[in-house]
């Protein structure tokens, strides 16, 4: 059974809308982020004859978690699993969080080079013989 795919448009003049707005959906609602972590999660595994551990994870804590969330990472590291590699739902948890973790530090990066573009972009203008500052400086001002 094939999907029926509605441009924006054609969706704005069957609801009435005016206007339309992008809506962000966090990686994790989203499937195909399952089939990155699936890939991702094989590819970080080793083993030494027990169980599979991720490679780089050294430390081990005890987190606490609701039943609901813990029987969806159960279900989500069997499913894993059906592929023949042994997943534990605490290994699926840990590959999130590195990367939340690392997503996070890549946005603060571009951040500060966006903030630093902007900031070297500022230049003056001369107008009847005074140096003014132009909008470009006045937005690094407020930026910083």
């Amino acid at each position: 059974m094939l999907k029926k795919v509605f441009t924006t448009s054609q969706i704005k003049k069957i609801t009435g809308a005016s206007r339309h707005e992008s809506i962000h959906v966090p990686f994790y609602y989203a499937p195909p982020f399952l089939d990155i972590l699936r890939e991702q999660i094989k590819s970080l595994l080793s083993s030494s004859g027990g169980r599979p551990t991720i490679k780089g994870a050294e430390i081990v804590r005890k987190v606490r978690f609701s039943k609901k969330n813990w029987d969806e990472l159960n279900r989500i590291a069997e499913n894993f699993s059906k592929s023949g590699v042994s997943v534990s739902p605490a290994q699926v948890v840990s590959t999130i969080v590195e990367e939340i973790i690392s997503s996070s530090r890549l946005i603060k990066k571009r951040e500060k080079i966006s903030r630093r573009v902007k900031v070297r972009s500022v230049g003056k203008v001369k107008a009847k013989g005074k140096e003014r500052k132009t909008n470009r400086e006045k937005e690094a001002e407020v930026i910083a």
